[in-house]
């Protein structure tokens, strides 16, 4: 498994492209990686970190990857699954026994929420599909959505006050199991976690993945104060100009200070490089470098579709896709990724898929908010175009 770059096939439509979008001003920068049959084939870092400093894009800088910190959260899950310390279908309440008591939305009547008892418990299965109902609703004017939006100007001190004294004193959007709405589901699991290994999640992230993955980069927070300097600023545009954000995303923190708590649904920095070796311990059946992290039935298990045509949607996900255990998994085949590829993007505008029938993973960060979708787009038809042309 070679990590040094080769450049045998023809990317220059694709080179030009994502140039384009840096001399037009759409994004600051942005690092991509292609690695296809065992092999980097494309690895391009363009623009800068921060247009107010103009620090020049680096291959090693690093991004907030927001959302794809709910992948590596779900294999932590599995690993800890494949240790026999739960399975699927247990229900939660004996981690977080509030969970037994939990109300579920109905309607509104007269600016008074309506609610029902839960008709089953909340599983783990529940968790790491976002079909538990712990969300919001993507209408920012339903009730419960209002109820999100309240709770979150409220500081909290640790992740168990952010789980029973936010989550758990809102409604659940639907029963589970009947719907599936993006949300605050890995939240809860990565609380759970910490339950039952009776460790930190960020300790038992580290312990299990970033250490002996070598991903010496990826974390909740930046180690070595040296290494602020390779920090991307966000951007966005505001009156048709690209500009670093002035909204506060993370009230104001300190990167370089570890957090009061993590959370398994985002909060990750992470650099191409790093997040390539996670992507390539799931192209290699759950392993990489002579460790098995989680079985290869476990990762079918995740990169499954759990959603089918029964299970309404409501959220980020395309029409062509499903949903495995924390990843999207594709369904259809169109211009791109083949059927069973599975991956998930982050709100800063990041992403990666891997596609394991061509053995094919592709890696774009950018930090942009809102999420910049057309240039993913972009980003998989060129590489696919030059794979097969």
């Amino acid at each position: 498994m070679d990590d040094s770059i080769h450049q045998e096939l023809d990317f220059y439509e694709l080179s030009i492209t994502l140039e384009d979008y840096i001399s037009d001003k759409k994004l600051a920068g942005l690092v991509a990686i292609v690695y296809h049959n065992d092999k980097i084939v494309y690895s391009k870092h363009l623009g800068v970190t921060d247009l107010n400093n103009s620090i020049p894009m680096r291959r090693d800088s690093l991004f907030h990857v927001a959302s794809m910190t709910k992948p590596i959260t779900s294999v932590i899950a599995l690993m800890l699954l494949d240790e026999g310390k739960f399975i699927l279908d247990d229900s939660i309440k004996e981690y977080v026994p509030q969970a037994a008591d939990l109300k579920v939305f109905v309607r509104e009547e007269n600016g008074k929420i309506i609610t029902e008892d839960l008709k089953r418990d909340i599983t783990f299965k529940d968790l790491l599909t976002h079909t538990s109902g712990i969300s919001a609703s993507p209408d920012k004017e339903h009730p419960i959505s209002k109820l999100y939006q309240e709770s979150h100007k409220i500081q909290n001190e640790s992740i168990e006050d952010v789980i029973l004294d936010k989550y758990f004193k809102i409604p659940l959007l639907h029963q589970p199991g009947e719907k599936w709405v993006y949300g605050y589901s890995h939240t809860v699991l990565g609380y759970i976690l910490e339950k039952i290994s009776q460790k930190s999640l960020d300790e038992l992230i580290y312990e299990k993945l970033l250490l002996p993955l070598n991903m010496k980069d990826t974390g909740f927070y930046i180690k070595n104060k040296e290494d602020i300097e390779r920090f991307t600023a966000i951007h966005t545009i505001n009156s048709s100009d690209l500009e670093v954000s002035s909204q506060n995303y993370f009230n104001g923190r300190d990167w370089s200070q570890k957090p009061k708590y993590v959370s398994g649904s985002y909060g990750m920095i992470s650099t191409a490089n790093d997040y390539l070796k996670f992507a390539k311990m799931l192209l290699y059946h759950g392993k990489l470098n002579g460790t098995q992290f989680i079985k290869p039935a476990t990762l079918a298990l995740m990169t499954a579709d759990y959603l089918k045509s029964s299970i309404p949607r409501m959220g980020p996900l395309s029409k062509r896709n499903g949903f495995g255990f924390g990843v999207s998994v594709k369904c259809e085949k169109t211009i791109g990724q083949n059927v069973g590829s599975h991956g998930w993007p982050g709100a800063f505008s990041t992403n990666y898929w891997v596609d394991p029938k061509s053995r094919t993973i592709g890696i774009l960060l950018a930090q942009h908010y809102p999420y910049t979708s057309q240039i993913f787009r972009d980003f998989e038809k060129l590489v696919y175009e030059a794979l097969y042309e």
